[in-house]
């Protein structure tokens, strides 16, 4: 998996007593990616897909947990640009 410039995205992993923080986090994010960018060539925008998976709700094991992260990042990507999704909720987030 990459990003749209070949790299991997990064990816962060966090405590059940961030829960609340982390699904701000991910708004602030994409609201912050929304507004154009100038380049040369002209304005370009920015989405962003973000997946979140909770310690230990999701799992206790760091690879899994980045996998769950990785599906939930899929699931958003899936209904549309700009959204995160938290894995233990049954419907995407905006």
């Amino acid at each position: 998996m990459t990003n749209g410039l070949g790299k991997p995205p990064p990816q962060m992993t966090l405590d059940r007593s961030a829960c609340f923080p982390a699904v701000g986090f991910a708004s602030r994010i994409i609201d912050a990616l929304k507004s154009p960018i100038s380049l040369a060539a002209g304005k370009a925008t920015i989405g962003a897909s973000i997946g979140i998976a909770l310690f230990p709700e999701d799992s206790n094991n760091l690879d899994e947990l980045m996998n769950i992260a990785d599906k939930a990042m899929y699931v958003s990507k899936h209904q549309s640009r700009n959204r995160y999704t938290l894995m233990g909720s049954v419907e995407p987030a905006k």
